[in-house]
């Protein structure tokens, strides 16, 4: 595999605005280099593993898009370990319909990590994927399918019942950064889910654990915009922390010592 170091820093900072006509000339420049080099180009990564199907996804470079994919269509099973997989990041910056099936066809749901498949919001295809698989599974920064639940509010309460009960402890897993799933469903808002991590204790140390910076669930919960408003919302109902903030109520002055006292 090769590895390519970004041409632009400000490939790093957001989407370039693109002139008209752009993708007709990144089109032809792309088939070029396709022409004169090996289809592994098409599923190099950069320094911050990016293919370029991935990148021509993020600048909205459809047509390219379908040349990069029928070079190289690992390049898009390759991209299932970052953050927002391929399919999901083309829905949202609003691919055409072609684009989208040739991603799918490319990398069919059946193939895809238990991961991907809750990123992307493939619910069923998921919920299957942890009968018949389990749900004994880390993404490269050491989250388990129950962290990138509570990073999903929309997660059904289904597919979280299967990956809890497919995993017990997962509940109990931190990522690299330090995080339980209860610090992500607090952050996200998932309250399905995180009604059910304390139910169960909410893994290690519940809601009074800290994560690698040293925050709370309630902090996050807070920061978030998920606790305080004036129909006192059911994060407020949930365990000591929650109560405490129902009774502090809007004096976010004081918000710093719910979560570090």
């Amino acid at each position: 595999m090769f590895a390519l170091r970004s041409p632009s820093s400000n490939l790093t900072s957001g989407v370039l605005p693109l002139p008209a006509g752009a993708n007709t000339s990144a089109r032809a420049v792309v088939d070029a280099l396709l022409s004169q080099e090996s289809s592994d180009v098409a599923g190099a990564v950069d320094e911050s593993g990016r293919t370029p199907v991935e990148l021509a996804v993020v600048h909205q470079l459809w047509t390219c898009v379908e040349s990069l994919v029928e070079a190289c269509p690992r390049a898009v099973a390759r991209a299932d370990h970052r953050e927002t997989p391929l399919w999901a990041l083309a829905r949202k910056h609003g691919a055409t319909e072609r684009v989208m099936k040739a991603l799918e066809e490319a990398h069919p749901r059946e193939d895809m990590t238990l991961i991907a498949l809750i990123r992307c919001g493939f619910w069923l295809d998921a919920i299957n994927a942890v009968r018949e698989q389990g749900a004994h599974s880390k993404d490269t920064r050491d989250r388990t399918p129950l962290h990138v639940c509570a990073m999903h509010p929309d997660a059904p309460v289904g597919l979280i019942v299967a990956v809890k009960e497919s995993w017990p402890q997962a509940a109990n897993q931190r990522d690299k950064a330090g995080w339980l799933p209860l610090h992500h469903a607090a952050q996200a808002g998932a309250v399905a889910l995180a009604e059910r991590l304390l139910r169960g204790d909410g893994g290690a140390g519940g809601a009074g654990a800290r994560n690698g910076d040293g925050d709370t669930p309630m902090l996050l919960a807070c920061f978030g915009g998920h606790v305080i408003s004036r129909d006192r919302p059911r994060w407020a109902k949930i365990g000591r922390e929650w109560t405490r903030l129902a009774e502090i109520g809007r004096d976010w002055t004081r918000l710093d010592e719910i979560g570090r006292d």
